[in-house]
This record gives structure tokens, sequence and C-alpha cells, in this order.
């Protein structure tokens, strides 16, 4: 009787994790493929960016094209960021109705690319980086650097996300040190 308890414990935690993992092939699966915003000017520095997240199994990157125009003809500036070990964690139910997951992935890397001679100026005055040999159209590797107001994590350190899907639309957000607690809609990214 004590093995046929056991067997049906073992049973039992054999079939959650099954469940847990289902439920996370699925998440993964529904994010893969190609996302990108339209050209949009961003309230925070008032550049036009296309930003575009792609993801294959549990490996994903980021790109951020901005912009000095409001129609993103004229390049700016080019910020990419790779990550892998992407997990998909607790599923979530918005006021809104919509749904989405919790998630971790490991940064890989982050590139920085200044496209105009002003901007590669102005980062060599400042240092920007860390780094004062910046050159115009080739990327430098800004991975755990804190760049201008922006930090990029370390190679192999964790970055908490949150995500909203509706239909063809990813809201998503992330943070260094702690799951985001809401998501923005004002630029939806749309499965290509």
């Amino acid at each position: 009787m004590k093995n046929f308890i056991l067997i049906i414990i073992f049973s039992f935690i054999l079939s959650s994790c099954s469940i847990k993992e289902e439920a996370e092939k699925t998440a993964i699966t529904e994010l893969e493929g190609i996302w990108k915003t339209s050209c949009y000017v961003d309230s925070s520095d008032n550049f036009s960016h296309i930003k575009t997240i792609t993801v294959s199994g549990t490996v994903a990157s980021y790109k951020d094209e901005g912009h000095s125009d409001t129609s993103c003809a004229t390049d700016y500036e080019l910020n990419e960021e790779n990550f892998n070990t992407l997990s998909i964690g607790n599923a979530v139910t918005f006021v809104s109705g919509g749904t989405g997951h919790y998630f971790t992935m490991k940064v890989v890397s982050s590139k920085r690319t200044p496209q105009v001679a002003t901007l590669v100026t102005a980062y060599n005055i400042l240092s920007a980086c860390g780094y004062s040999d910046w050159v115009l159209n080739t990327g430098t590797d800004t991975t755990g650097k804190t760049c201008v107001s922006t930090t990029y994590g370390a190679f192999g350190s964790t970055l908490y996300g949150l995500y909203l899907l509706d239909g063809n639309n990813l809201y998503p957000d992330k943070a260094s040190s702690h799951y985001p607690s809401s998501v923005s809609t004002v630029n939806a990214y749309v499965k290509q």
C-alpha cells in the first residue's frame, strides 16, 4: 500500500511538471517570430523609433532604430540587444481582459551604433559608455555598460519581463531587478 501511495504522489508530481512545461512551450510558441512597431515619436527623447523583437525558441533579440525625422527616413542611432534562455513564467490576466505572462531571459550582448557624425563627436567628448573611440556606423559593445540614461545588463545577467498579447499585437516591458507591474499599450509590436 505504501508503494502504491508513493507511485500516485510521484505520478502527480510528474504530471504537474509536464503541465507546466507544456504551458511554457505554448507561451514561447505564441511569441515566436518577428514583432515590429510602426514609426513613432518617443516623448522621452523626441526622436522617432522603429523597434523590433525577434523570438526563436529560447533566443530573443531586440533592435531599436532611432531616427531624427518623424517619418523614420533619416538614421540617427541603432541599439541592439541579444538574449538567451528565455523562460516563460506565470500567466497574467490584465484589467483589460488581455492575457500574457511573466518571463525571464539572460543578456548575451548589447551594441550601440551612432549613425550621424554629430552623435559620434558627442559620444567621444562625453566618453559615452566609457569609450572615447566611437566611429560612425560602427557598432560598439555596450554589454554591462551605462550609456547616457540606459544601463545594459552584464553578460549572463537576468532580465525580468512581462508581456500582454492581444491578437497580433505584443506589448512587452522588462527590468533588471524585478518583474514590471504593468506594460504600456501606447505602441504595439505587430506580428510580421
